[in-house]
C-alpha cells in the first residue's frame, strides 16, 4: 500500500526512528536497609476456647427476631 511509503517518508524527514539509542541511567544505587521491612504486623487476641459462637436461630420459640421496618403498614397522613 502507498500509505506505508508515505509514513516511512515522513518518519525519515522528521528524524524519528524506532531504533533510536536510549539513554542508560548510571545513577547511584540505593543501599539496602539493614533490617528487612515487613508490612504491618497485627497481633490478634487469642480467642477464648470456652466461649463458642453459635448462629442465631429465629425459629418459633427461639431467639428474639430483629426489629423490622413496618412503615409500609402505617397509614401516613397526606
Amino acid at each position: 500500500m502507498q500509505l506505508d511509503g508515505y509514513i516511512s517518508m515522513i518518519d525519515e524527514s522528521l528524524g524519528t526512528d524506532d531504533t533510536a539509542p536510549t539513554k542508560k541511567s548510571t545513577g547511584k544505587k540505593v543501599a539496602p536497609s539493614p533490617y528487612p521491612v515487613k508490612g504491618k504486623q497485627t497481633t490478634k487476641a487469642a480467642a477464648n476456647p470456652l466461649i463458642e459462637k453459635t448462629p442465631k436461630n429465629f425459629g418459633v420459640g427461639q431467639d428474639v427476631q430483629p426489629k423490622r421496618d413496618v412503615s409500609r403498614f402505617v397509614k401516613w397522613p397526606q
